[in-house]
């Protein structure tokens, strides 16, 4: 009977855990995105959101993630199609421990970034495509 009561007490009190699901990459070589390049930050906008992950408000489960759209100037192609400019959204403060990695993104600081988009065929009439990067994908200060 103790261990029965102690398994409830247990499972009314424990809280959702969330696990990185991916392991990052280190080099160019082991990313599987088809945009990989070296590129200088050109500016740095923060988007709407306060970062708190998951929340209950109301009875009602919200996913609050902030973003910020960074614009890079692209030093070096690694991979994909040529772009001279490249605008990459990045969550901050999600659902895992992956998602709090600290980048500070000041204006002309150099990263190695891997981006992926639903279409980067690297059409003319889309230039100014906007990617997206995640902890499972490579971003490294250099």
């Amino acid at each position: 009977m103790r261990n029965f009561i102690a398994l409830v007490v247990f499972s009314l009190v424990a809280s959702p855990a969330y696990a990185c699901g991916c392991s990052k990459p280190r080099t160019p070589e082991e990313v599987r995105d088809q945009l990989v390049f070296k590129g200088r930050v050109a500016s740095a906008t923060k988007n709407s959101g306060h970062g708190r992950g998951f929340y209950v408000e109301n009875g009602t489960l919200f996913l609050d993630v902030a973003t910020r759209t960074i614009v890079f100037d692209v030093i070096e192609q690694l991979r994909g199609p040529k772009r001279e400019r490249v605008t990459v959204n990045f969550n901050e403060g999600g659902s895992t421990s992956c998602d709090l990695e600290d980048l500070s993104f000041e204006s002309g600081d150099l990263y190695l970034i891997s981006v992926y988009a639903p279409d980067i065929s690297g059409r003319k009439d889309r230039p100014n495509e906007q990617f997206s990067n995640n902890f499972c994908n490579l971003r490294e200060r250099i």
